[in-house]
Order: structure tokens, then C-alpha cells, then sequence
């Protein structure tokens, strides 16, 4: 919810869900028609967040990426 706040107008905001048996992939989904240019990738967990990121970082286009995680928020 601290990403929909932020004014993404002028970046893709790439989710990546590895696998969670919660209602994770849900919860991104309802955020599709609050933030601009979201994406949601999908990857088997394999145990390393370094996977995870470079899903990302293969998926994006823009000049910089920026990582968090499910259980941070960010402030504008």
C-alpha cells in the first residue's frame, strides 16, 4: 500500500511473487488499477532472493531499480 501512495507516473513497478501460499498474489493484484505500470512476475521460489532480483532487473527498463521486500514500507 506504501507504493500506490508514491507518484509512479515515470516508473514500472515490477511485483515478483515466488510462490506464496497466502493471498500475496491477490493482494498485488488488486493494486493493478492504483499504480501505473505494474507488472507481476511470477518464479518458483529456489531458496535465494537473488534470483528474485535479477528476474526483476532482466524484466526492467528503467535507468535505476530500487528492491523491497513484502514487509517494508516506503515513504515518499
Amino acid at each position: 500500500s506504501s507504493v500506490a501512495k508514491l507518484n509512479t507516473k515515470n516508473c514500472e513497478v515490477i511485483c515478483i511473487d515466488s510462490g506464496s501460499i497466502d493471498s500475496t498474489l491477490d493482494i498485488i493484484k488488486s493494486y493493478q488499477d492504483k499504480i501505473s505500470d505494474l507488472q507481476i512476475l511470477t518464479i518458483t521460489w529456489p531458496q535465494n532472493y537473488s534470483v528474485a532480483r535479477n528476474a526483476g532487473i532482466k524484466r526492467s527498463t528503467k535507468e535505476f531499480v530500487f528492491f523491497i521486500v513484502g514487509d517494508v514500507e516506503i515513504s515518499s
